[in-house]
């Protein structure tokens, strides 16, 4: 996940913020996706520096998710690839990738800051033994 760079600098009158949206290393060599934003100092109206930089932080956050994740298995099928730029799962289905097996989707666990799997009605998917089903382990 860290091998998928963001980079911001400021030179006292714009802040340049980029963030490759590789999902392999070798997106970030070719002509792979970037989002770039030049914020001016001053910008009235404009984008905060405070937003701009919590947003950058927020996926830097996902990406050291995606770092601690598990393997975890869906219908005894691991997921296929990770995302380098969010740190998301992928499952082969029948039409191509997808991060949603069985309609299940990630949200995350305020107390534990770690994701868990839940189905389309929002529970908690359980596993074999009834335990919830955890995608990666506890960040606090």
């Amino acid at each position: 996940m860290y091998e998928c760079p963001q980079v911001f600098c400021f030179d006292h009158k714009y802040l340049l913020l980029l963030q490759f949206r590789a999902n392999t290393i070798g997106d970030i060599r070719g002509d792979g996706e970037v989002d770039c934003w030049v914020l001016p100092r001053i910008n009235p109206n404009g984008t905060p520096f405070r937003y701009a930089l919590y947003r950058l932080l927020v996926q830097g956050w996902r990406r050291f998710q995606g770092l601690n994740r598990y393997n975890t298995t869906m219908g005894r099928v691991a997921a296929e690839s990770v995302s380098l730029f969010s740190g998301t799962p992928y499952w082969r289905a029948n039409n191509g990738l997808t991060d949603r097996p069985y309609n299940y989707s990630r949200v995350v666990d305020s107390d534990t800051g770690a994701f868990y799997w839940v189905d389309e009605n929002g529970n908690a998917v359980q596993d074999v033994t009834g335990k919830v089903l955890w995608d990666m382990a506890a960040m606090w």
